[in-house]
């Protein structure tokens, strides 16, 4: 079933720009068709009910979203390329060397990243002598302990990177991002190898549901 021409959001776009779409809407100009029962405003309207949103939806599989009818794995495939477009422009805007002043500045860079992982992931961020990121990596998933994590490889991606300075980042899937014992002890481990290969550890973040702590404002190391 095509939009009718007053419920044409491709028109809307063309004049009046993407920023006075509704979700349904930019949704709807995605998935393009429907179905004889449903237009693709009723199949877009129907997904974002369903989860709850763009960010429910992009944790969805390809084949959750094919249990919706309407959806195939095509539009399915094309749902999952354009969200992670998305995280992907939200990652890279502002990224010309971006330059990190405090905790929180780098907390709310990689927020949207990682606060809801359904597991934990370690990253590294490599930065030069401005405190701009030059380079970043989740080198562990999984539990972060000290027994999995290892300053060797932590240390060799910062000097393939020519890292000044390194941030270590890891997020909570419980959504606190209270720093536990072994949180602390693993940063501690790290920081006495950053003095050997004098490169400075600047921080440890742990990023927990749209909050965080900062290690080093906590003085835990």
């Amino acid at each position: 079933m095509k939009l009718l021409a007053c419920e044409m959001p491709y028109e809307k776009l063309d004049k009046y720009g993407a920023a006075h779409l509704t979700d349904v809407e930019l949704l709807a100009i995605l998935l393009r068709t429907g179905t004889r029962e449903k237009s693709p405003l009723d199949l877009a309207r129907e997904l974002l009910e369903m989860a709850y949103g763009f960010r429910a939806i992009e944790k969805l599989s390809i084949a959750e979203l094919q249990t919706i009818k309407g959806i195939g794995k095509v539009k399915a495939i094309q749902i999952k390329a354009i969200l992670e477009i998305a995280k992907r422009y939200h990652r890279e805007a502002g990224n010309i060397r971006y330059q990190i002043q405090s905790p929180s500045e780098i907390a709310e860079y990689y927020m949207e990243e990682m606060c809801e992982l359904t597991q934990e992931h370690f990253k590294v961020i490599v930065l030069n002598t401005k405190n701009e990121i030059m380079a970043d990596r989740d080198l562990f998933i999984g539990t972060v302990n000290r027994s999995l994590v290892s300053p060797r490889e932590v240390f060799e991606y910062a000097l393939k990177n020519s890292a000044v300075a390194v941030i270590l980042m890891h997020n909570h899937p419980s959504g606190d991002p209270e720093p536990s014992s072994e949180d602390v002890l693993l940063t501690r481990r790290c920081a006495e190898v950053a003095k050997l290969m004098d490169i400075d550890l600047l921080d440890h973040i742990v990023i927990g549901k749209h909050k965080f702590v900062s290690l080093k404002q906590r003085q835990l190391f």
